[in-house]
């Protein structure tokens, strides 16, 4: 025998009755679609990266490398110490430059003095494998030719082809400077 609950038992049991209706969410319709603002910050943020990786990726200008003035500057300097081996070290590694070392350390035991003034260095081209150095100057030079000395000056306008190996710079053509 089942006894049927009280009037007031009855009451506190279904208060306590979880309410089985469906669940279903309320959804405000604003919160579900994006609004403008965030897609404009979404193309902002992709013109940003699109923008960083051209600019990262993208070759240097191979007129901005200072280096080929720099193996010419050098070349000269190495002429006015007279040092046969610096002058060499500029010359790109290859047969030409076992061909010319005699014809360079003759040519620098004959130079007394050599000096150059008002030397200037232009970077005429350049696709960064092959460069184009023009370099203009007065020489001013004394030369030891055993029993006598001559001396004079020279103006110097010689353009230099370079050529890039391994990532150094070298000169690809040289001509010494005529006394």
């Amino acid at each position: 025998m089942t006894q049927e609950p009280s009037a007031g038992e009855r009451q506190t049991t279904e208060r306590l009755k979880p309410p089985t209706g469906p669940l279903t969410p309320v959804l405000d319709r604003r919160a579900r679609r994006p609004g403008p603002w965030r897609w404009v910050a979404l193309a902002a943020a992709a013109l940003l990266a699109v923008l960083a990786l051209f600019l990262l990726t993208r070759p240097a200008d191979p007129l901005s490398d200072p280096r080929p003035v720099e193996v010419v500057r050098g070349f000269a300097a190495a002429l006015e110490a007279k040092d046969a081996d610096k002058l060499l070290a500029a010359i790109e590694p290859t047969v030409f430059r076992r061909e010319i070392s005699p014809e360079i350390r003759s040519y620098v035991e004959y130079l007394q003095e050599v000096r150059f003034d008002n030397a200037r260095y232009e970077l005429l081209d350049s696709d960064g494998e092959r460069a184009h150095v023009r370099w203009t100057a007065t020489m001013h030079y004394t030369l030891d030719l055993g029993d006598e000395t001559k001396a004079g000056q020279q103006p110097i306008d010689t353009t230099f082809e370079l050529s890039k190996i391994e990532g150094t710079w070298y000169l690809h053509s040289a001509k010494l400077p005529e006394t």
